[in-house]
């Protein structure tokens, strides 16, 4: 009796990590840090949707001065902000 031969799948090479851009939070856990409080910014304080760019960054600096966040990751906070007050909106 003679064994089926086996092929391997091509081995896939490993991906080197970049660094993230000088705006954006470098490690996952400050990334979820910012989601988690703007979760809780946007059920607090219920900012009405859409929000204009001046409020995003009016919102983004409230939460960055609040808790400490690094004023370089204003722009950031605002992206993920946006999200958050409208993730029922887009959800339904």
């Amino acid at each position: 009796m003679q064994l089926p031969l086996l092929t391997l799948p091509r081995a896939v090479p490993v991906q080197s990590s970049r660094a993230t851009q000088e705006t954006i939070p470098p490690t996952k856990e400050q990334r979820e840090r910012v989601r988690t409080l703007s979760q809780r910014y946007v059920a607090k304080e219920k900012p009405t949707i859409p929000l204009s760019a001046a409020e995003l960054r009016e919102h983004a600096a409230r939460l960055v001065q609040r808790h400490g966040i690094d004023p370089i990751f204003s722009d950031y906070v605002g992206v993920v902000l946006n999200s958050e007050a409208n993730r029922e909106a887009i959800a339904s």
